[in-house]
């Protein structure tokens, strides 16, 4: 998950630099919780933290494909979530329960 993390924020920065304003993750990247910690850099930080601090930062919309855990943590959704430059992150903005 670290290296699919800093390779996709690789991606995100350079496809900024060159214009783009909306930017789609593919379905499923992370096979964790985004709320889930990973190392980044030799940093321990929360996947969700880190796409909005990267959203915020480039002046992006992040949109992707995630999973999500509900608030028992008996249910697991494939959720889709959106990260906004202003901090209004969406997560779980339309869910449908993984089997």
């Amino acid at each position: 998950c670290r290296g699919t993390l800093a390779h996709y924020i690789y991606l995100t920065r350079r496809a900024a630099k060159d214009g783009a304003e909306i930017i789609v993750w593919p379905e499923g990247v992370f096979p964790r919780d985004i709320y889930s910690s990973v190392d980044l850099d030799g940093r321990l930080v929360k996947i969700n933290k880190a796409l909005e601090e990267l959203s915020s930062e480039l002046g992006v919309t992040i949109i992707l494909g995630t999973l999500v855990k509900d608030n028992v943590g008996s249910k697991t959704y494939n959720s889709i979530s959106a990260f906004y430059p202003n901090g209004n992150s969406k997560i779980n903005a339309y869910s449908k329960i993984c089997e």
